[in-house]
């Protein structure tokens, strides 16, 4: 009996062995895997914002992919600031959070960010204290764009 089962076996192996070497795959009665789609690549770009400098001056201590930071209202009264990618950023995520240039630390605030209007290359930052009130000092942040 055992020996009935070994021959059926190996027939059956042969059998698929030899439909898929040259009978079903070849003759196209068997569709092969479909390929992945294409993914685009992702950027990440970022910006590390000095926010004590003075109105007018850049801002960016430093980055990738990032060309300025700036005041957002032109004489620096609030803490508002406008960060200029070297890209159209209009279509990325974008997160931001507090942080000192090297191992400083800095105070409890809220940040938010947003496209910058009319300016696609550009993304908008305001951090304020826990009263939603602009500070008057001056916060460092970092900034990250994901494309």
């Amino acid at each position: 009996m055992f020996d009935v089962l070994r021959t059926r076996h190996a027939a059956a192996a042969t059998l698929a062995a030899g439909a898929l070497a040259g009978g079903l795959l070849a003759s196209g009665s068997a569709a092969a895997a479909p390929a992945a789609p294409a993914v685009a690549a992702s950027a990440t770009l970022s910006a590390v914002v000095n926010g004590n400098g003075t109105a007018g001056t850049n801002l960016l201590s430093r980055g990738s992919g990032a060309i300025s930071a700036s005041y957002a209202v032109a004489d620096g009264s609030t803490s508002s600031y406008e960060v200029i990618f070297d890209r159209d950023v209009s279509n990325c995520a974008y997160t931001a959070t507090l942080g000192g240039l090297t191992t400083e630390t800095q105070l409890p605030a809220f940040i938010s960010i947003a496209r910058r209007a009319n300016k696609p290359t550009g993304v908008f930052v305001r951090i304020s204290d826990l009263t939603n009130a602009n500070l008057n000092a001056f916060r460092k942040f970092h900034l990250v764009v994901v494309c």
